[in-house]
């Protein structure tokens, strides 16, 4: 970027921010838990490059944690010596890991707010909510070596920021494992949407967005709705088969161009 080359992630997403729509957005819905820490995650990474250090932060000291407490279950290494080492690494994750579960906390509840009403819009079911739910219960006293015996019987560390969940709710109930397949892809579509607005809500901007072939699954009307509650955006490339109706979609400044036998034409 003006003849510098980029180091850093943040300085990639502060100069080019860009959302992606994509058919494995479904695993922020069907899939891990793991999956969907990814895709919020990814959210206050966006907007917050502090979180994305802190992050960072606490998975190199876990990472260091879960290499102590391998050597310790495979007996590669002195106890007392890894002991005085989970010692050190202890209260840096606990740090780490509070100030993750804090923003995580906040980010979610105004996540929630935002993706409830659109979803709602769309696809006329109310009542959907976003909870997060911690592995360690919210306190500032909370030290990772309370679970060291099991961690060190395991060889892992089994409780943490790396083991939270995120769940879809609707009075009460997990959403996405009752909800349609229909209603799941449209859940993963307006998940991306809601990162969107947040973004733009946080840092007053408006990203690149990328949609490849996402609308396929939806009916005509839905994907009529989905659209009219897109955000503002910088611009946005569409992909879509041959036999989809996109001239219903363009506006008057949209480009349309074709790719046929790997050649593209206006």
């Amino acid at each position: 970027m003006d003849g510098k080359k980029l180091e850093e992630r943040r300085e990639l997403l502060q100069a080019l921010p860009c959302v992606v729509f994509c058919h494995e957005d479904m695993d922020f819905v069907s899939g891990s838990h793991e999956r969907r820490r990814w895709f919020f995650d990814q959210t206050q990474s966006l907007y917050d490059p502090v979180y994305l250090d802190d992050l960072r932060r606490f998975r190199r000291v876990l990472k260091s944690r879960n290499t102590v407490l391998r050597e310790i279950k495979t007996a590669q290494r002195n106890y007392r010596e890894a002991s005085a080492l989970l010692d050190a690494l202890d209260p840096q994750l606990a740090e780490y890991g509070l100030r993750l579960m804090e923003k995580r906390r906040k980010a979610t509840a105004h996540f929630s707010g935002v993706f409830a009403p659109i979803y709602n819009e769309v696809a006329g079911i109310d009542g959907i909510s976003v909870s997060y739910e911690p592995s360690w219960r919210f306190t500032g006293e909370h030290i990772p070596g309370e679970k060291r015996e099991t961690d060190e019987a395991q060889g892992i560390t089994v409780s943490g920021p790396h083991r939270d969940r995120y769940q879809f709710r609707r009075t009460g109930r997990e959403f996405a494992a009752s909800a349609s397949t229909g209603q799941r892809r449209l859940l993963a579509l307006l998940l991306r949407t809601a990162q969107i607005r947040c973004f733009s809500d946080y840092t007053g901007k408006t990203p690149l967005l990328l949609l490849d072939d996402v609308l396929l699954e939806l009916d005509g009307e839905k994907r009529r709705r989905f659209l009219e509650v897109m955000p503002d955006y910088q611009q946005a490339f569409f992909t879509f088969l041959p036999d989809e109706p996109f001239q219903g979609y363009r506006k008057t400044n949209t480009l349309v161009y074709h790719v046929s036998g790997g050649v593209v034409s206006a």
